[in-house]
């Protein structure tokens, strides 16, 4: 077998291709359009990611702010009750407890949580925790006679609920004939 033969010759891996050493394909040409709409996809799905990741870290800090206000909200709470529990307590402590109170509101406030409506609404299960029910003769069934904790909305929603008494008054049976 002459040298020019053994070029001509297909080898193993030439023959599973399909070519030889003097007969090689050349790719096919790869169309710009082709590329181009490839690249335009490939930006907008990472658009999109940063557009999702941005997303998912602002609902991180949003729950992350709703926990420290929790705590703060319960740290109010508490120094009411303390207040409404000693009326004999010295001036100045008073003062104190009743400035912490305030700052305390002011931050809440600030990061858009407010005290949910309660005295004289409609029991909403959403809203309010009952702990209780009472019978109250002129008010309606599922009215709201009594808050005993306050609860905290934030962005239309409910981070606790409120604790109340609900008015539940006896149901009266007709006689019969």
């Amino acid at each position: 077998m002459s040298h020019s033969e053994a070029k001509e010759e297909l080898t193993p891996e030439n023959r599973a291709e399909g070519k030889n050493e003097e007969t090689e394909q050349v790719a096919p040409e790869i169309d710009p359009a082709l590329l181009l709409d490839n690249l335009r996809r490939l930006q907008a799905d990472f658009t999109n990611y940063k557009r999702h990741a941005e997303k998912e870290q602002r609902r991180m800090v949003a729950i992350g702010k709703e926990i420290v206000l929790l705590d703060l909200a319960a740290v109010q709470y508490d120094l009411e009750r303390a207040l409404a529990q000693s009326p004999e307590a010295e001036a100045q402590l008073r003062k104190g407890i009743e400035l912490v109170i305030r700052r305390i509101e002011t931050v809440v406030q600030r990061e858009g949580c407010v005290r949910i409506p309660t005295i004289g609404q409609r029991f909403d299960p959403r809203l309010h925790e009952a702990v209780c029910t009472s019978p109250s003769p002129g008010k309606d069934d599922d009215e709201i006679l009594e808050e005993v904790a306050p609860g905290l909305m934030r962005e239309q929603r409910c981070l606790y609920p409120a604790k109340v008494v609900v008015v539940r008054n006896p149901v009266e049976c007709a006689e019969e004939a």
